[in-house]
């Protein structure tokens, strides 16, 4: 294999390419920029000598593969950055797992009678949460858990937060 290689160096820098580009993309989930630089520039590397602008030797593939990774990295580092941040989601109450859990109501809720909703095998009680605007919501409207306590869900409307991103 090794000798194959050493015939066919464009061959190793496309199979050392889609191994830097797997791993980045089914281990680490796109989340770092430098295997995913890399990766590319070794599948540049790789077409470069394939096309003969660049000499087979094992010198010159880790110089074009070097340089390669340098330019792709300057060019792209920012643009990749903006492209992650911009799937981060809103800011979140994150004390709970059940913060932003969505359902639709089983009965009416207002501010004065309460309702039940079965979750994860429990009965919790759900009331309105104080940002939600609505005094009354109808049972079968979908609604999601803004705070709770034990055994109640406190919740808003989809989409109808008083002071907050939807």
């Amino acid at each position: 294999m090794l000798e194959y290689f050493q015939t066919h160096p464009e061959t190793f820098w496309f199979c050392l390419g889609f191994l830097l580009l797997t791993v980045e993309t089914l281990i680490l989930g796109m989340s770092t920029g430098v295997i995913l630089f890399a990766g590319v520039a070794a599948l540049l590397t790789g077409g470069l000598i394939w096309s003969g602008l660049l000499p087979g030797d094992l010198l010159w593939g880790i110089g074009g593969f070097g340089v390669s990774s340098l330019l792709l990295t300057l060019l792209l580092w920012r643009p990749f950055l903006a492209l992650q941040r911009q799937g981060d989601p809103p800011n979140r109450d994150r004390s709970s797992d059940f913060i932003g859990h969505r359902f639709r109501l089983q009965q009416q809720v207002s501010q004065t009678e309460p309702g039940e909703t079965d979750y994860s095998g429990i009965t919790w009680r759900v009331e309105l949460d104080e940002s939600e605007e609505s005094l009354l919501l109808e049972s079968g409207v979908l609604v999601e858990v803004r705070s709770l306590t034990a055994g109640c869900f406190r919740v808003g409307r989809v989409g109808d937060r008083a002071g907050h991103d939807s």
